[in-house]
């Protein structure tokens, strides 16, 4: 199915989950949206640095609960572009659904290939792949989405994480988050 299928259908489950059964084609782009892309390009680097304003508000919020949310950590002379803000969870399912009672939709991108039938085959063979697969979530992160969204969705988050320290909400036994460095040099 298309993204707008998926995005559309009233089903229950999760609106990313898909498979690729075999290989195709994918089409991307045409006249309209080069156009639209290039009216844009002057905005990029003012819109980039919102959404790093947006992550920082994400990071320092979420700092008091690492033991429970994995977030991304970018080497000094880095500059990252953030289009998206991702976190490891020990239940994401579980805040999947949290979220979503509360107003707030966050989405996984980046399900590992092995999920998909046609790279069944390889299941074991990525396992660090596998497990980031198992436990990443983008937060919302948008030029539409607030300050105050930030706030809101971060303290959403912590709710959730208390409930967890409390014991409410079981972690899986051998939940321990394992830290990703990701960088893109300055050029």
């Amino acid at each position: 199915k298309d993204t707008y299928k998926r995005s559309t259908e009233k089903k229950g489950g999760y609106k990313w989950k898909y498979d690729v059964a075999y290989l195709g084609d994918k089409y991307n782009g045409n006249s309209v949206m080069a156009a639209i892309a290039i009216a844009q390009l002057p905005h990029l680097e003012e819109d980039n640095e919102y959404r790093r304003k947006l992550t920082e508000m994400y990071t320092t919020g979420l700092s008091d609960s690492y033991e429970y949310v994995g977030v991304p950590r970018y080497f000094e002379n880095c500059i990252p572009s953030r289009h998206l803000f991702q976190i490891l969870v020990p239940d994401r399912d579980g805040l999947i659904e949290y979220l979503n009672s509360r107003d707030i939709f966050p989405g996984v991108h980046y399900t590992p290939n092995t999920e998909y039938s046609m790279y069944r085959y390889a299941k074991g063979t990525c396992n660090h792949a596998e497990y980031v697969g198992e436990h990443v979530l983008s937060l919302p992160l948008h030029l539409r989405v607030t300050e105050e969204d930030v706030r809101y969705v971060v303290n959403c988050v912590k709710e959730y994480v208390t409930h967890k320290r409390r014991g409410k909400l079981q972690l899986p036994v051998d939940w321990k988050f394992k830290g990703l460095e990701i960088c893109r040099t300055k050029s």
